[in-house]
């Protein structure tokens, strides 16, 4: 006995230009259907990565009100009574680890710089060095610790600094 095993061909009927038309218009209906959900179902990822990551846009201060790196770098100079290059050195005596771990959390919080460049302009090292203050910072640990009065002290100086560099950024723009 031989069995055919080939697979049956359908014969259609010609198909006339209207149901061609049809076709493709359910065709393309079903694409654009399936393009919407995707797009809305990315739409739903974004959101919830947005919000695992805390997602802020950092703003932008317009140029009369900006705050600039040299004004920072003056105001904790003054605060702590040393210089710039003192500042900028590659110390790592406490009297100046603080004034410089000051120095790198206000720029990161009131202007619009990278740690690169921040890193660049206190002491030419590279951008882990501001990610390692801003992390002491934001962990409260070493010299931003709550648990002593030296820490409690930075964030006196922290706050009374930001108020005072914000202030004087309102004063220039009201010129």
């Amino acid at each position: 006995m031989i069995v055919d095993t080939r697979p049956y061909q359908v014969i259609k009927a010609p198909v006339t230009e209207k149901e061609k038309k049809e076709r493709d218009q359910t065709t393309l209906k079903n694409k654009v259907f399936n393009m919407e959900h995707r797009i809305e179902k990315l739409q739903d990822e974004l959101e919830l990565l947005r919000g695992q990551l805390k997602y802020e846009p950092k703003k932008i201060e317009t140029s009369e009100e900006r705050i600039l790196l040299r004004d920072i770098m003056e105001a904790v100079c003054n605060k702590y009574k040393i210089t710039p290059e003192i500042l900028q050195s590659v110390r790592r005596f406490a009297e100046i680890v603080r004034p410089r771990s000051l120095y790198i959390n206000l720029c990161l919080d009131l202007t619009h710089w990278g740690c690169a460049h921040i890193a660049r302009t206190c002491v030419n090292k590279d951008h882990t060095t501001v990610l390692y203050h801003q992390r002491q910072k934001d962990n409260r640990a070493k010299h931003w610790s709550l648990q002593s009065d030296l820490g409690l002290e930075l964030w006196a100086d922290y706050e009374e600094l930001k108020m005072k560099l914000n202030k004087n950024a309102r004063r220039k723009t009201e010129k």
